[in-house]
């Protein structure tokens, strides 16, 4: 295993370092050579000079020690330097972040497609596909008795937010939005008569098998009543500059989850779902509660595909 250093040097901008008991004070430069000036005495910093070196117990705790032994252990990958992992990590990209992905355990209800969908700087994309809860992931190591954030400023001291506050607060808002909603559909069912919910996952920017639209979902089945799910394709936003909507929120094949999950509530896959036919088609078939509309398309557009029942076993 290889061990790091930490170097300090006349090239690095100092404000202050503790020595010992003396106090390095002032700005080292590596454009102006000049030294730092020591409160107890005059001590020259020369350029390059190794300053201070972690202990071996401490470079044995640190997560990058921790890491390599694991790329050792789970891959097989052993790096006799840092430098040698570094240049891994960049020239290697997918495998390296694949490896980052794995090693920290990361949850997704939605498996991502490939490490690096786009190399364009600026505009690369990350694991495309995947779907995670932030708030999930830290509420995963919630500890009680103990801090979940430390925080301090220039006018007050460290302090701490225990995980108690911060899961419960976490706890208090997420109840409150899936009660806005659930609010809102009673409402509609009392006093206007609303036989049906249309959905737009594009422009309102959730997928369909989030669980914080489920309790939506309960009251809707609960009914009798039909949901409509745009899919695919939006005009809206286009030639805009980004697009102004993400379109991966129409894929037709999430849902899939809220048909299993929803077995008596009628769903409805607005439009031919472009370019996501096949996966429209399939949940159809798959699910007997999904119906496919076929509305905003021209029928000399129909792939003969979409008017007969394919086989798939």
């Amino acid at each position: 295993m290889f061990s790091l250093l930490a170097r300090l040097t006349q090239a690095t901008k100092v404000n202050s370092l503790s020595l010992g008991s003396a106090m390095v004070s002032g700005l080292t430069d590596g454009r102006t050579n000049r030294v730092a000036n020591i409160e107890q005495g005059s001590v020259g910093v020369r350029e390059g000079e190794l300053l201070w070196t972690p202990s071996a117990a401490q470079v044995e705790d640190t997560n990058l020690t921790r890491f390599a032994k694991w790329l050792v252990r789970e891959g097989g990958l052993q790096f006799d330097s840092y430098d040698a992992l570094w240049r891994w990590s960049v020239t290697e990209l997918e495998e390296f972040w694949q490896a980052i992905w794995d090693y920290f355990g990361i949850q997704s209800s939605a498996r991502h497609t490939r490490v690096l969908g786009k190399r364009t700087m600026p505009g690369a994309e990350w694991f495309p596909g995947a779907r995670l809860n932030y708030a999930e992931h830290v509420l995963r190591n919630e500890q009680a008795g103990t801090d979940a954030l430390m925080f301090m400023n220039e006018s007050m001291p460290l302090a701490g937010m225990r995980w108690e506050i911060l899961a419960g607060d976490v706890r208090i808002l997420a109840t409150g939005l899936r009660k806005l909603g659930v609010r809102e559909v009673r409402r509609l069912l009392a006093h206007h008569g609303v036989k049906g919910f249309k959905f737009h996952p594009t422009c309102q920017g959730f997928f369909p098998n989030d669980r914080m639209a489920y309790p939506m979902y309960e009251i809707i089945a609960e009914h009798g009543l039909p949901a409509i799910f745009h899919s695919g394709h939006s005009g809206m936003g286009m030639g805009m500059p980004g697009g102004g909507l993400r379109l991966k929120y129409s894929d037709p094949m999430y849902l899939d989850d809220v048909a299993a999950d929803f077995p008596n509530m009628k769903i409805i896959i607005a439009h031919p779902s472009w370019p996501w036919q096949d996966e429209a088609l399939s949940v159809c078939l798959h699910k007997p509660n999904v119906f496919i509309d076929l509305s905003g398309w021209s029928p000399n557009t129909f792939r003969r595909s979409w008017c007969s029942t394919p086989t798939p076993w």
